[in-house]
């Protein structure tokens, strides 16, 4: 054959080689030392035409789980002058020797896939613990969680969720429990991916991945139903990540594996879900201002002002005292009415919310500096006291002595 058919040859064995798929691998030139057709190519005519023959004849790669592969190579080599003792080559000659078993072909073959994988579901818990890491410290230390999304824009936005009631499971911050599950599937990813083969850890990172999937599932049910209205990235981010690690386990199991480990995946949901119901029922509704909107009323004080009244509404004055109160609240009503209508004109009166209470609606700078408890609330010679107080109270915090006055209600 000519030097031009060994080049048609071997430029078919290449189409070949890309046509056949990836599980190839170079032998290199030891290989071609290695297979006995070497001694077969001395006996040509041609020490130029037996080099190309070689390189023709002698396959430069190794594919394996391809037993028609000798079929091919001889289709290639039909119609030439010495078909026959080729043909009677490819009869003869026994297979290629196989390559011994190392860890790089199986990764290669297969358990890199299930390695793969498994270092994937690593990276994501990972990701899982460092957030949660961060919430834990934003419970710990009481400090406000960065919210890119929220009322403020900014820090807080987040803290109508994290420092609600259902931020906790029978007590423990829900961060924490985040934590536990996060670093468990961390563990039990990077043991898989150094032997995918350990049935009982395959069948722990299911449960831990459904339990989390399913706690997740049903967290995204409170938010949208008993904290509808609020945002939080957090949670949502976490939804994200839990329902990715449990996709990412239930890959890697075949169909007979799943169906064995259905029974155990509807047991570990049905228990995250009566432990958080156990927990939860016990919550009761608060009533929030953030659900309606008050529009400001003006209340009318229907009481006469007593002398001892007008004398200490004028001492309270005189000293810098004010009260706080809110155009709602039942107790800062009956404080006025303490007073009367004329000691009430006397007295500095702040009302905290002038423009209504509810949605949209907040409260002034000056009572909001205050990190006020309640209403009504007296600052009386700088000390904050909270609550209706009687007039003889505020008299003694005041250090007020009438003269001639013996009413002191």
């Amino acid at each position: 054959m000519s030097n031009g058919g060994w080049a048609i040859v071997i430029t078919l064995k290449f189409l070949l080689l890309v046509v056949t798929g990836p599980d190839i691998y170079w032998t290199g030139p030891v290989e071609i030392l290695k297979r006995k057709s070497y001694h077969y190519f001395d006996h040509l005519s041609s020490s130029h035409s037996s080099a190309m023959a070689v390189m023709a004849a002698t396959p430069l790669f190794s594919v394996y789980n391809r037993p028609s592969l000798p079929k091919v190579w001889g289709w290639c080599l039909r119609r030439n002058p010495r078909q026959a003792r080729f043909r009677s080559f490819f009869a003869s000659s026994s297979p290629p020797p196989s390559i011994p078993p190392s860890n790089e072909i199986d990764e290669n073959e297969g358990g890199l896939k299930l390695n793969s994988t498994y270092k994937w579901c690593a990276g994501v818990a990972a990701v899982g613990l460092v957030e949660v890491s961060y919430l834990t410290y934003v419970k710990v230390f009481g400090v406000d969680a960065f919210c890119p999304v929220g009322s403020d824009g900014g820090f807080g936005g987040c803290g109508d969720v994290l420092n609600s009631d259902y931020a906790a499971v029978f007590g423990i911050p829900l961060p924490i429990l985040g934590a536990v599950a996060y670093g468990l599937t961390t563990f039990l990813a990077l043991q898989l991916s150094k032997n995918d083969s350990d049935t009982n850890l395959r069948r722990a990172l299911l449960g831990t991945t459904t339990s989390m999937a399913t706690a997740s599932a049903y967290f995204l049910y409170i938010l949208n139903t008993k904290l509808s209205g609020t945002s939080c990235p957090y949670c949502i981010s976490s939804v994200a990540l839990s329902f990715t690690l449990f996709f990412l386990t239930l890959k890697e199991l075949n169909i007979e594996e799943i169906q064995k480990s259905i029974g155990l995946q509807l047991v570990v949901a049905v228990l995250v879900i009566a432990g958080l119901n156990g927990s939860y029922n016990s919550i009761q509704p608060k009533l929030s201002l953030e659900n309606f909107v008050l529009e400001p009323i003006q209340t009318e004080i229907t009481t006469t002002s007593t002398p001892f009244a007008n004398s200490l509404a004028k001492h309270l004055q005189s000293i810098g005292a004010k009260m706080y109160g809110a155009f709602f609240c039942s107790h800062c009503n009956d404080q006025k009415e303490m007073f009367g209508q004329e000691a009430m004109k006397i007295v500095d009166y702040i009302e905290c919310y002038p423009n209504g209470a509810g949605r949209g609606r907040s409260i002034i700078s000056e009572c909001a500096v205050l990190n006020l408890e309640g209403f009504p609330s007296w600052l009386i010679n700088g000390k904050l006291l909270t609550g209706e107080k009687t007039l003889k109270e505020l008299a003694e915090a005041s250090d007020f002595s009438p003269v001639g006055l013996t009413d002191l209600q």
